[in-house]
């Protein structure tokens, strides 16, 4: 038995007609498309690099200032134990100069 199978008239293909000048149109959208994008994504990232820069230029900032009073504390420190020693030394030269009976250093405070 032979079976007879319908061969359609038309195939279809996988070409297309394409008209050149919708080809320049949808490049032009494409490039505007693609502007668009660019500066969308641009824009979003420009704010968030803004507000890393932000947050780092703050943290280097507390680093570098807390390590700053850090050392002034220690300057201070320094100073303020040479003036007491100063202070105590011409105490006691002075009261042996004077041969006083009392040889304990006053302390005076506010309170």
């Amino acid at each position: 038995m032979t079976s007879q199978q319908h061969v359609p008239r038309f195939i279809p293909t996988l070409t297309e007609v394409v008209d050149p000048a919708s080809l320049r149109t949808k490049a032009d959208l494409d490039k505007t498309n693609q502007d668009a994008l660019v500066e969308r994504i641009q824009s979003e990232l420009q704010t968030r690099m803004d507000q890393l820069v932000q947050q780092e230029f703050e943290q280097l900032l507390r680093e570098v200032s807390g390590e700053y009073l850090q050392a002034m504390r220690l300057r201070l420190q320094h100073e303020l134990r040479s003036m007491v020693r100063l202070a105590v030394s011409e105490y006691a030269q002075q009261n042996s100069a004077s041969q006083g009976t009392d040889n304990e250093p006053r302390v005076f405070t506010d309170s």
